[in-house]
């Protein structure tokens, strides 16, 4: 077992959970299940204190991956043991760390969503309107996004009208 990872190298430990995940991070995930926790008004259950009884797979999981932790799994890979006390010292040392910092300073830096500067647009191929282009959808996309509307777009038509165009924003 390792024993030598800061608190900021666990918090930025990927997730690898359940499909109902919007956290990426180990600090994501407990940042977002505290919020939870702070805003339950009625029907606190002890047992089940963030609305769901396995609340902790992510976290045990992340650390088994990590080498934090030993898990044993049973034969559908769901956890069967682990070693509950070494998951709750880890669980309490980032709380602490977490209460002790500001998190948005210890946040690894995530590099900017790609710009959104592609529309996708209907070529006309009359002749008299000599390649007009048309947006009809009037949403900006990020060029992946554009291309795949493009393609979705052309599948029905034995011509390509849909294309993807590149429109910079201007400071």
């Amino acid at each position: 077992m390792r024993a030598d990872l800061p608190p900021q190298e666990i918090l930025s430990l990927p997730l690898d959970g359940p499909g109902f995940l919007v956290s990426n991070t180990v600090g994501q995930y407990l940042m977002s299940t505290l919020r939870k926790f702070t805003r339950l008004q009625d029907g606190f259950d002890s047992k089940r204190v963030f609305g769901s009884g396995d609340w902790e797979d992510p976290l045990i999981l992340a650390f088994a991956n990590a080498d934090l932790i030993w898990l044993r799994t049973d034969e559908n890979g769901l956890i069967d043991d682990y070693p509950s006390d070494a998951f709750w010292k880890i669980v309490n040392d980032l709380s602490d760390f977490l209460f002790d910092a500001e998190f948005s300073t210890i946040q690894r830096v995530l590099p900017p969503p790609p710009p959104k500067e592609w529309y996708l647009v209907c070529v006309d191929r009359d002749s008299t309107l000599k390649g007009q282009l048309t947006d009809y959808f009037k949403e900006p996309y990020t060029e992946e996004e554009a291309r795949i509307q493009a393609e979705i777009h052309n599948k029905p038509y034995s011509y390509h009208a849909w294309s993807a165009v590149h429109i910079p924003t201007v400071s």
